[in-house]
């Protein structure tokens, strides 16, 4: 019940913060009312079942905390406005609080089901109410779910539901296969919709990914007529797409977006610059934890996980947090290869690792520590090594 409780405020929370005020209007102070409700529950749960606070924390949610504690101590003494350190690091603290909380709730579950499945479900919500009520966004002629949300946010948690649905695919079952087709379909169109160069180029390699590495171990041991049913579907699929989807693709704003390079892109090259000079600056610690957006010329961060780790934290930030990464990239070939472990879990894993390296590569081009639906996926792959890698933590 109490687990069931901090689920339910959980999901309630994701969906507020990233659609309900979104579309509608928001209430100041409800984003962390619901998520301090949801921990409350979770907390009380795990004092019930007397579950250790060891299970819900790994090497790479560890890391994370001495991060922020680094971050702060260094950015104290490098930047002149400490309130402002502070709460971005308290917001980086309560993204982290997030994925902790997830982890200890796969824990609970044994799976990352209930994860991918509040992702699948804000991922259907924003699509559907992008391709049914979607608005130019404002100053471009990008489709967003409204004029003010930014397009490319929209188009990266369509990744993310690609993901999800690839990796909730159910081969033997022909209404999975179904439900997988349809909604990689809705997400694709959005996408192109969205106008997200990276979001779509990410989704690409993702599909070709799991056709290469995971599809034909998928069906190795499906019964022969699954296995006929399956490659058929897919096949009808692929052409179905190339029949419907190329001629919206032909005439739409990403095709432009693609073959030229936009003011946008030379932001984006200066931003880059600009974020290497102040790491030359201060290469060891940087300018401090958020700072780069206080200090550029172009008022905002700089659009790139790598630029704005190595600008804000210097190297010792940069090694501390993307030693995480690696850590669960190892994890999850250690999945793949372990004997001792189910093929369902191998393949899993390979899903899980494909994804990894489009969010890793995505990481070039947006910031993964600034904001909710990264650290969701982000609690996904943790907590699923945390679950079935040999050697914990």
């Amino acid at each position: 019940m109490l687990l069931n409780l901090s689920k339910l405020f959980m999901l309630a929370m994701v969906i507020y913060c990233n659609y309900f005020q979104v579309v509608f209007f928001g209430v100041r102070g409800m984003t962390e009312a619901l998520g301090f409700i949801a921990v409350f529950f979770l907390i009380w749960a795990i004092y019930k079942e007397s579950m250790p606070l060891m299970a819900g924390i790994s090497l790479e949610t560890a890391l994370w905390v001495v991060f922020a504690l680094t971050s702060l101590f260094t950015g104290y003494f490098i930047m002149s406005d400490q309130t402002q350190l502070v709460l971005s690091v308290l917001q980086f603290s309560i993204n982290l609080v997030l994925i902790i909380a997830l982890c200890f709730i796969s824990r609970f579950d044994g799976n990352i089901d209930y994860i991918v499945a509040v992702q699948l479900f804000l991922a259907f919500l924003c699509a559907i109410t992008t391709v049914i009520w979607g608005q130019p966004f404002t100053g471009s002629n990008q489709i967003s779910m409204t004029a003010a949300m930014n397009p490319n946010v929209l188009g990266l948690l369509m990744v993310f539901g690609i993901f999800c649905l690839l990796y909730k695919l159910d081969i033997s079952k022909r209404s999975s296969v179904l439900f997988v087709l349809a909604g990689t379909s809705l997400f694709f169109y959005t996408i192109i919709l969205t106008a997200s160069k990276k979001s779509f180029l990410a989704a690409c390699f993702l599909l070709i990914y799991w056709l290469l590495v995971v599809f034909g171990r998928l069906i190795r041991d499906v019964p022969v007529n699954r296995k006929i049913l399956a490659i058929t579907m897919l096949l009808v699929a692929v052409l179905s797409y190339g029949l419907y989807l190329t001629p919206i693709f032909q005439d739409s704003v990403i095709v432009d977006r693609l073959t030229t390079i936009s003011a946008g892109d030379e932001t984006r090259i200066g931003m880059y610059q600009e974020a290497y000079g102040y790491f030359k600056s201060s290469p060891l610690v940087g300018i401090g934890f958020d700072n780069y957006r206080f200090l550029s010329v172009y008022g905002t961060y700089s659009h790139s996980t790598y630029a704005e780790v190595l600008a804000c934290t210097g190297i010792l930030g940069a090694f501390i947090y993307l030693s995480a990464y690696l850590i669960m990239a190892v994890k999850l070939i250690r999945i793949s290869m372990d004997s001792g472990i189910a093929d369902s879990i191998h393949l899993q894993a390979r899903n899980i690792l494909g994804f990894l390296a489009v969010l890793l590569a995505l990481g070039a081009g947006v910031i993964l520590f600034y904001e909710m639906n990264s650290s969701m996926v982000l609690a996904a792959i943790i907590a699923f090594n945390q679950i079935n890698h040999p050697f914990r933590p």
